[in-house]
């Protein structure tokens, strides 16, 4: 995608590549109507990859996703950039268990988080909706729960039963 600039000290005829990052916002850097901007944080490569493919298969075009394999690059990512929703499984490179999900709420308090595990029982669920998820899931159940244009987390609050 090109677009040309006329206020530039260079001719307006000269194409400006946008990166295809910018791509999910609008000219004035807003994040474009309809998209769902993810963020998953993952160190098991294999299963963020199926969590992505889960996140697709529900959401399509919709969806722009971020991948990071620590709790470290996660809150990095949450500073540097706006999501809408967070998909966390706790145990990461650097930190588990609801500690995990503390530095995530932490960081982006308003950002809705899916917290999702290999091995989640009826205690940790209720330890990770305490401490402020918006859903606790199961692997391969989070895409069901990031509801496309929840800015306010209705959608990832109607997966809590």
């Amino acid at each position: 995608m090109e677009r040309k600039i006329s206020a530039l000290p260079f001719p307006a005829s000269v194409p400006v590549p946008i990166p295809t990052a910018m791509t999910d916002r609008e000219p004035h850097g807003t994040p474009r109507v309809g998209v769902l901007r993810v963020l998953l944080v993952d160190n098991d490569r294999r299963a963020a990859t199926r969590s992505e493919a889960g996140l697709r298969t529900q959401l399509g075009e919709r969806l722009v996703l971020s991948q990071v394999p620590s709790l470290a690059l996660a809150i990095r990512s949450l500073m540097a950039e706006s999501f809408d929703a967070v998909v966390l499984e706790l145990d990461v490179a650097d930190a588990s268990g609801i500690a995990t999900l503390a530095g995530i709420r932490g960081a982006a308090p308003l950002v809705p988080v899916v917290v999702y595990a290999r091995a989640l029982d009826d205690t940790l669920a209720f330890l990770a909706l305490r401490a402020g998820a918006h859903a606790a899931v199961r692997h391969g159940t989070a895409a069901s729960c990031v509801a496309p244009g929840s800015r306010t987390g209705g959608g990832v609050a109607s997966c809590v039963a």
